[in-house]
């Protein structure tokens, strides 16, 4: 596992991007985004390690998983203007937000520019907002705080907050909070939306009902899309890797295998920040025979427990956040998580929204390489050129969806 182009890509966070752009929610509703200079704009971020536990404790179980760190990382930012000092710092070790709003992912929005105003055959879509139970009380300085990152400000109310995420996320995700309690006080919502295609589609024609393995005494029988084509390549003492880019965007999604069949753990263990320093120069240009199954992923997940136990605690630690009423300190006691991943023949859609709720007190080579894809595997899918990551998953059974 190594590569330039993967230390960029584990980064992120959430996901939206609406395919009929009329109905999704304003990116734009507050202001645009600052400029800044080309050192910091273009700079490559550097992955928390706590962000690697994180996806870790949610792949511990035989499922389906995937994490949005982008969009982890958005609704965290639009609670960095109302944090408290000691907090702020916790936010810019965890997430490298360098404790200014401007700083947090300018790449990504400078993307999202782009893709909207060319409207290419690459969709991304990131909103922001802010749900308050009493909109008057928003403090003045917060509601400023939050306009480099486009957020609206809207009055807390389930319905409304749910038919906004589904509307941002074209419909992959159709509820994200089923209930709120009654001492909320405000909520941070991020959504992240996108349709990509890969630069080399895989063939309808030679897709096949082929064998999957979830583990050495299961199979499943599921639609295995096959191409033989030059990737990126690279492998290590453990793993192998291929990327797969999309058309008219930076993003990638590189697939992992283990090298021992059904040794997925070990892969996974490697992952990390080291890894990925380590990963920087090694991509080769390879013929490779790639059979790769069509898969979704869905998972919708309370991450508070675990983003504890991977090293997020202080972000809960009672009244981490002052400055987001007049009327006092708020304590973050709740982070919800969904994620949507469709892979197909033509390309990828995936969404994700993520919900952080607040209460008072609280080179060349000739050979073919194979890469069978028809055991559990993990993905990435990110921007190799800003650093983030977007998303981070295992395939462990493509019938579960």
């Amino acid at each position: 596992m190594k590569s330039s182009n993967a230390i960029y890509l584990f980064l992120l966070c959430s996901c939206l991007l609406s395919c009929n752009r009329s109905q999704a929610p304003s990116t734009h509703s507050i202001v645009e985004t600052p400029k800044t200079d080309d050192s910091s704009e273009n700079r490559v971020v550097t992955p928390s390690q706590s962000m690697f536990d994180l996806y870790r404790l949610l792949s511990r179980e035989p499922k389906n998983v995937a994490l949005s760190p982008l969009s982890l990382k958005l609704a965290f930012g639009l609670l960095l203007p109302g944090a408290s000092v000691s907090t702020k710092s916790s936010l810019d070790a965890l997430f490298g937000f360098n404790k200014t709003e401007s700083s947090i992912v300018p790449a990504e929005f400078q993307l999202l520019d782009e893709t909207q105003k060319n409207k290419k055959s690459f969709e991304l879509s990131i909103t922001n907002s802010i749900w308050l139970k009493d909109p008057k009380q928003i403090h003045p300085d917060y509601r400023k705080g939050i306009g480099p990152l486009r957020a609206e400000v809207q009055r807390l109310q389930l319905k409304d907050l749910n038919a906004w995420v589904e509307k941002a996320t074209s419909g992959k995700i159709p509820q994200l909070i089923d209930q709120l309690k009654p001492g909320t006080q405000a909520l941070a919502l991020n959504t992240v939306y996108l349709k990509a295609l890969w630069t080399r589609p895989f063939p309808k024609e030679r897709t096949i009902q082929g064998k999957f393995q979830p583990s050495p005494h299961a199979t499943k029988v599921v639609p295995m899309m096959q191409q033989k084509s030059r990737f990126r390549y690279q492998e290590d003492k453990t793993s192998r890797w291929v990327e797969l880019p999309y058309r008219d965007t930076p993003l990638v999604m590189v697939i992992g295998l283990p090298k021992k069949r059904f040794d997925l753990h070990s892969t996974e263990e490697r992952i990390g920040v080291e890894l990925l320093k380590e990963m920087k120069s090694q991509w080769n240009d390879r013929q490779v025979d790639l059979v790769l199954p069509r898969f979704s992923v869905n998972l919708k997940e309370s991450l508070q427990p675990l983003m504890k136990t991977a090293g997020f605690g202080a972000l809960f630690a009672k009244g981490a956040f002052p400055k987001v009423l007049k009327s006092g300190d708020l304590t973050a006691t709740e982070v919800i998580q969904a994620v949507s991943v469709d892979v197909k023949e033509e390309g990828t859609e995936a969404a994700a929204a993520t919900a952080v709720t607040l209460e008072r007190g609280a080179l060349f080579e000739g050979s073919t390489v194979p890469f069978y894809a028809d055991e559990p595997f993990v993905f990435m899918l990110m921007n190799p050129e800003s650093g983030e990551l977007y998303f981070i998953g295992k395939v462990f059974d493509p019938t579960q969806g």
